[in-house]
């Protein structure tokens, strides 16, 4: 799930993107207007923070959507929105975890060390440049068991 951040109509939103076209759905008006779920968080960063709890509210949402009367109502094309950083404010600091799981180390063509490796970031603008979108792919982590 790829999810962006925009401005639509001078506020601050986020959705995903909508599959096969230059789309974004717009989950706040889905909540706001379809009433879906009892609780939804309104930034971004409060949802990912959620995890795949985060991502099961968002297709609850976007499938309310599409069954509902009036499904386009819900969608910003990517010419009627301003874009946003993923994420614009992150926390105050961001704790790095190293290639230390099985799958990631894979991905990176190595094998996951014994030891976990930590760093710690300050805070950045942002966390990725506009036009870019956030992913989303959250699974079980295997980590080793040892910390230095």
């Amino acid at each position: 799930m790829k999810l962006l951040s925009f401005r639509f109509q001078g506020e601050e939103r986020f959705g995903p993107k909508v599959k096969k076209e230059e789309a974004v759905w717009d989950v706040l008006a889905i909540q706001e207007q379809l009433e879906v779920l009892p609780e939804f968080p309104e930034k971004l960063i409060d949802g990912v923070s959620q995890g795949m709890e985060f991502v099961e509210q968002i297709r609850k949402l976007t499938e309310a959507a599409v069954q509902s009367e009036t499904p386009e109502q819900f969608k910003h094309s990517f010419s009627e929105i301003e874009w946003q950083a993923p994420v614009p404010r992150p926390p105050k600091n961001f704790i790095c975890i190293g290639k230390n799981y099985a799958d990631h180390a894979e991905e990176m063509g190595g094998q996951a060390p014994t030891d976990m490796s930590f760093s710690r970031k300050r805070r950045i603008r942002s966390l990725l440049m506009k036009k870019q979108s956030l992913c989303m792919q959250i699974s079980p982590i295997r980590m080793t068991t040892k910390v230095n």
